[in-house]
């Protein structure tokens, strides 16, 4: 409680009226709380740290019963005074003008010039990564990547890196090992099976749970959930991980209508039971 009214003293008011309305609301809260607080400080000292903390409350209650009030009664009249300066002389006379910062054109061309080299460093590593996982299986050799995310940080000896193709997801880890980089296929996960996703951004994992399908010949088509876990390195990664999952779901669950698709009136609809028709 004490937290947030320190909160709500350091809040700037909007305008007059809301500076003496929250002037008046300190004063009341100020003298509710002291009252109050006398029964209130004890009981919630004893219920977080039991019999141990039960002076300290009782102290606070007491002292509280002529602070709080006080207090309350200097902030009500600061918000008043505050209120009468906004009433006359409004925002810009009491803060002054503030002063807008304006960029120099050569500043904008070196952030184009930046953002320009970054988009070749990127297109450059994402080549890259197209040879290297074509020279893993040769399963990907016509395999188109559009995007890569390294999940660890550039110092790391061992990194997992994850590629984005139109229909798939890939997480190839590389381990350095006498001045040379190994590289090897950790698990390939197709877009389409991701059936739910879960992000902790608190410990910047992510959980994918999707579907494996197992074909046999007497009993069909088997399906089993499974979970594969993204662990990334910082909030920032976790971020982009989550975006970068989330487009190329959407991406293939997008499907484009045929032009040519019309419904008529009283046609029997395969889509449900034949003893419904529309009308």
């Amino acid at each position: 409680a004490d937290a947030k009214t320190l909160k709500r003293y350091s809040a700037k008011p909007l305008n007059a009226p809301n500076s003496m309305y929250s002037g008046f609301r300190e004063l009341f809260t100020g003298t509710v709380r002291g009252l109050s607080g006398f029964l209130t400080d004890p009981v919630w000292a004893y219920q977080h740290g039991g019999i141990v903390d039960l002076p300290w409350g009782i102290v606070k209650g007491v002292l509280g019963i002529p602070i709080r009030p006080v207090a309350g009664f200097l902030e009500c009249s600061s918000r008043i005074s505050q209120g009468i300066g906004l009433l006359c002389l409004g925002r810009e006379g009491i803060e002054g003008i503030l002063p807008h910062r304006v960029r120099a054109p050569i500043i904008f061309q070196e952030q184009v010039q930046l953002k320009s080299i970054a988009e070749a460093e990127y297109e450059a590593a994402l080549q890259k990564w197209k040879e290297t996982l074509s020279k893993l299986s040769w399963q990907y050799r016509k395999v188109e990547v559009l995007h890569y995310l390294d999940l660890d940080q550039i110092h790391s000896k061992k990194k997992n890196t994850l590629l984005f193709t139109r229909t798939n997801i890939i997480l190839v880890c590389s381990s350095e090992a006498r001045g040379r980089l190994k590289y090897f296929i950790r698990w390939n996960l197709e877009c389409t099976a991701i059936k739910q996703m879960f992000g902790r951004e608190e410990k910047f994992k992510i959980k994918l749970k999707y579907i494996v399908s197992f074909s046999t010949a007497c009993c069909g088509v088997w399906t089993f959930p499974n979970t594969k876990i993204i662990q990334c390195a910082t909030q920032d990664i976790f971020r982009k991980a989550n975006s970068l999952i989330t487009l190329h779901r959407d991406q293939d669950n997008r499907e484009e209508a045929p032009s040519n698709f019309a419904v008529e009136r009283r046609n029997n609809l395969e889509l449900i039971p034949r003893s419904y028709f529309l009308s």
